[in-house]
C-alpha cells in the first residue's frame, strides 16, 4: 500500500481516530501513552547529548548557571538580550511584540 503523507496522516487522525470512543476507555490510551513515552525518552536522550555539548562550549557554563526566573522578574525568553540563546530577526521581534499586545488586550 502507498504511504500516506504527513498531511494525509494528520487528516486521517483528526477526522477519524480522535473521534473514537475507544480513547476514553483507558486501554487504548494507555497503549498509546506507552509508545509516545518511548519516543519521548528517545528524544530526551538526544536533547541530553546536545545539552552536554553546549555546556562544554565557551559560555556554556554561564548559560547553565543562568537564573531564568527570579522574584520580581518575569521568565526570560531565549531571544531576550540577557539570554541570547537564539537570534531573532527584526520582523520576527515585531511580530512577537504585536502578539504580546494582542494577548494583553484580550486579558483586560
Amino acid at each position: 500500500p502507498a504511504r500516506l503523507t504527513t498531511a494525509e496522516r494528520f487528516q486521517f487522525f483528526s477526522q477519524r481516530m480522535a473521534k473514537l470512543e475507544a480513547w476514553n476507555q483507558g486501554s487504548t490510551f494507555r497503549r498509546l501513552k506507552h509508545h509516545v513515552q518511548l519516543m519521548m525518552d528517545h528524544v530526551r536522550r538526544g536533547m541530553d547529548d546536545i545539552f552536554d555539548v553546549i555546556s562544554r562550549q565557551p559560555g556554556g557554563e554561564e548559560l547553565c548557571a543562568f537564573e531564568w526566573t527570579s522574584p520580581g522578574r518575569p521568565t526570560l525568553r531565549q531571544d531576550h538580550e540577557e539570554v541570547r540563546a537564539i537570534r531573532v530577526d527584526t520582523l520576527a521581534r515585531i511580530e512577537i511584540e504585536l502578539h504580546q499586545l494582542d494577548s494583553d488586550s484580550r486579558s483586560e
